[in-house]
């Protein structure tokens, strides 16, 4: 018997974040059942051990510098998608499932598989907020266009959360809400030797970009650093926004205090050496770095603007507009009740294997609830 076929349609690129790590959990997981392609839109993989699997297909933007040129680029990009897609499907297929992580875009690459006759497509929101949010009337209409497409050429739509969901499907009821999952033998505290007992240090991870606020954290670092004077930072990641956060560390002197490693960085090492995470998303799918900082045993410190759906004990929940100060004051308050005293939570709903087995379900047809 033959194997399924999946395309996995990424947002953008193969990079670091969090919508490719669930991209390759599945593929991981899955390979000795389903043969996997992927569809990318940005020339940037770093993730190249997906070349094992099977083919990375490129429909790639293009970035001119001349201003008309980008307006004409702007208008004839979903052509594009749609007409490329349906070449990929064509050419390389037949496919039994079409997974697409690109948001609305997804309705376009969903609209060729159903012309193809892909008999298995997926929706897959990773966000709660989109350029929607912006007053732009031209934007909010092509979304509101490929949500409408999407809802017509959707077998499944899948959300990581309740606003996920909610957002890309108009609370469609149909939707299916999925958490991401982590595989939990990596997050097993109980393999990394104690941190020494006499530092305060903080860990924050994701693209360093504005929404991550890396910034902010940085900031929250500075009011730390009166009460703690050893206390230490590190960010695991990176973004647009790297040279600006370098630059703040350097103006302020605090390259002995404070690092930004790459996020091909062993993360459960530097959580077993960490006390304290920090998430101050503007806005988050998910977020399910605070799910495995949670079963290192760390307190999280996240935003408002986190789905709740992450807390398994160990999160508070601050507002931004408290300002960075009020944000050091709880968290310095905490560290002087706590010290580093590491609880344990149960993360087994969050289980990989679990996850897989849901996913293995809708890719054979059958639709999970």
């Amino acid at each position: 018997m033959s194997k399924r076929k999946v395309l996995q349609v990424s947002c953008d690129s193969l990079g670091y974040g969090g919508v490719q790590t669930v991209i390759m959990n599945i593929v991981h997981s899955l390979k000795d059942e389903m043969d996997f392609d992927v569809l990318i839109f940005l020339d940037d993989y770093p993730k190249r051990e997906f070349e094992r699997y099977g083919t990375i297909f490129k429909i790639l933007k293009k970035q001119s510098r001349n201003k008309i040129r980008r307006r004409i680029d702007a208008l004839i990009w979903p052509l594009r998608i749609f007409l490329g897609t349906i070449h990929i499907l064509q050419h390389n297929g037949p496919y039994d499932v079409i997974h697409c992580h690109n948001y609305f875009e997804s309705g376009i690459c969903l609209l060729a598989a159903k012309l193809v006759g892909v008999p298995v497509r997926i929706s897959h929101s990773h966000s709660s907020r989109f350029s929607s949010d912006a007053p732009n009337w031209r934007m909010r209409l092509y979304q509101s266009v490929l949500q409408y497409c999407i809802r017509k050429a959707a077998i499944v739509m899948l959300g990581c959360s309740e606003g996920s969901a909610r957002l890309l499907f108009r609370g469609k009821n149909e939707s299916i809400i999925m958490p991401n999952a982590i595989d939990l033998a990596q997050f097993d505290r109980s393999k990394y030797p104690a941190t020494d007992a006499n530092s305060f240090r903080l860990i924050q991870i994701g693209q360093i970009c504005e929404n991550k606020n890396q910034i902010f954290s940085l900031k929250v670092f500075d009011f730390i650093l009166s009460e703690y004077k050893d206390a230490t930072m590190v960010f695991i990641g990176d973004g647009y926004q790297k040279e600006k956060l370098l630059e703040m560390i350097n103006i302020c002197g605090w390259s002995d205090r404070v690092w930004i490693l790459p996020p091909d960085t062993d993360i459960p090492l530097y959580l077993s050496r960490s006390d304290i995470m920090l998430f101050p998303s503007h806005y988050e799918g998910f977020g399910i770095v605070l799910i495995e900082a949670q079963a290192m045993g760390l307190t999280c410190f996240a935003s408002t603007a986190v789905p709740r759906e992450t807390n398994l004990g160990l999160c508070h929940y601050l507002d931004l507009e408290d300002g960075s100060k009020a944000w050091a004051d709880t968290i310095c308050t905490h560290f002087q009740q706590y010290g580093k005293t590491k609880q344990n939570v149960d993360a087994t709903g969050f289980l990989l294997e679990r996850y897989i087995d849901r996913i293995r379900e809708i890719y054979n047809g059958k639709k999970c609830i």
